[in-house]
């Protein structure tokens, strides 16, 4: 779920997208995207196959199923409820929703997911990603990153929960592939960051929530929710958003097309609001 919560607990939803303010004077309560990850529907066959989610959010906002093979996302019933979706890294299996204005979370935002990860458990796993460049800039963000919610070794063999907020203007007059043009300037891209106490667990369901809130003052509260409980806490001075009208991926980060599977997820998504 992407979109509005109660400070995260656990009872809340599962994969929920919510943002409370895209411009200060514009409030939303409600989910801006949510897949009940209990089906995909098929349309035409052969190399003119398409599947795509069901968003159940107001935006109804369906996603479209990608990867090198239908393996890469699947239906299974592994679940909290129902079904749910398994992701497969091997196959760049991941969801993509196209742009929408409300996907631009500024100031106030939550998202919500229950996760199965098995192994492995890889080291960059993008659970929720705004941006589709395959241009990584110098200080290692995409050119068009605007957030992403992900896995992140944790030096001692181990993975914890990050999620990261973009600063900095992207240069939108490039092509989508000449990196000197999109890079520029990068030098002055800033991101602020939250990091969650609790490391991942392999081969077994939790519930995670990152929410987000700005103060008038600019400061920023960032705090990270496991099976309900807060788990971390994190302050930020002042922080300006970036925004732009990349799409949104689900189950990975941008594909960079390197063979490196290392930014794709492996394991169970599930939301319990069925």
């Amino acid at each position: 779920m992407i979109g509005a919560s109660s400070e995260g607990k656990g009872d809340v939803a599962n994969f929920i997208l919510s943002n409370k303010s895209v411009v200060r004077t514009t409030k939303k309560t409600t989910p801006i995207l949510e897949d009940k990850f209990d089906k995909i529907v098929e349309t035409g066959s052969g190399a003119n196959k398409v599947r795509t989610t069901d968003d159940s959010s107001a935006t109804n906002n369906d996603g479209l199923v990608e990867g090198s093979s239908d393996s890469g996302v699947e239906v299974v019933t592994n679940a909290i409820q129902g079904n749910s979706y398994k992701f497969a890294s091997s196959y760049r299996g991941r969801v993509v929703h196209k742009f929408v204005e409300d996907y631009n979370i500024f100031y106030n935002g939550t998202i919500m997911v229950f996760l199965y990860p098995t192994d492995a458990v890889n080291d960059y796993a993008g659970l929720v990603h705004k941006g589709v460049s395959k241009i990584v800039c110098n200080n290692g963000i995409f050119a068009d990153e605007v957030y992403t919610f992900q896995f992140w070794p944790s030096g001692k063999s181990d993975h914890v929960f990050k999620m990261f907020l973009i600063e900095g203007n992207e240069n939108t007059s490039c092509t989508k592939t000449n990196k000197d043009c999109l890079c520029g300037g990068s030098s002055s891209w800033k991101y602020v960051e939250a990091t969650s106490a609790t490391t991942v667990a392999a081969n077994k369901w939790q519930h995670v929530a990152i929410t987000w809130e700005q103060k008038p003052s600019g400061a920023l509260d960032m705090k990270f929710y496991i099976n309900g409980s807060l788990d971390s806490s994190t302050a930020v001075s002042n922080f300006t958003p970036r925004r732009n009208q990349a799409d949104l991926v689900v189950g990975g980060q941008s594909d960079d097309d390197s063979g490196n599977v290392n930014t794709f997820y492996n394991g169970n998504m599930d939301n319990n609001n069925e």
